[in-house]
């Protein structure tokens, strides 16, 4: 690959992790166009399978967190249901989150595969 091309490549890699970047609520509020500078300075002296790696790494960061999310709220809604229908006894419960704990083993199955699939991909063509 050219170099004009692969210095392209790392600076929309670069500008994807940056809009990726998992952030806690008090660093955004405190984020400022000369840290941003200072990231982006950090980024260039990465390589690219490093700094594909740190994409990556966020991104399976945010899937977590979705499923974490997913699951908190069915759980929540789980045990409303169970409060609202007096009736309902242990056995319906204990069902709903046995079929909560399969979906978030099957998502984390799909993820790892996606995971896989990327890493492929990506050793055939930089390797």
């Amino acid at each position: 690959m050219p170099s004009d091309e692969v210095d392209r490549a790392k600076d929309l890699l670069m500008k994807m992790y940056l809009e990726l970047k998992v952030r806690k609520k008090e660093e955004i509020e405190e984020l400022s166009k000369e840290k941003k500078i200072e990231e982006k300075q950090d980024l260039k002296k990465l390589s690219l399978i490093e700094l594909i790696n740190y994409i990556s790494n966020h991104i399976n960061i945010l899937i977590v967190i979705k499923s974490n999310l997913k699951y908190e709220e069915k759980m929540k809604k789980a045990k409303e249901a169970a409060e609202d229908d007096d009736s309902s006894d242990k056995k319906t419960l204990a069902k709903q989150y046995e079929e909560l704990l399969i979906k978030a083993e099957n998502d984390i199955r799909k993820h790892i595969k996606v995971s896989i699939f990327y890493l492929t991909i990506f050793y055939n063509i930089y390797i």
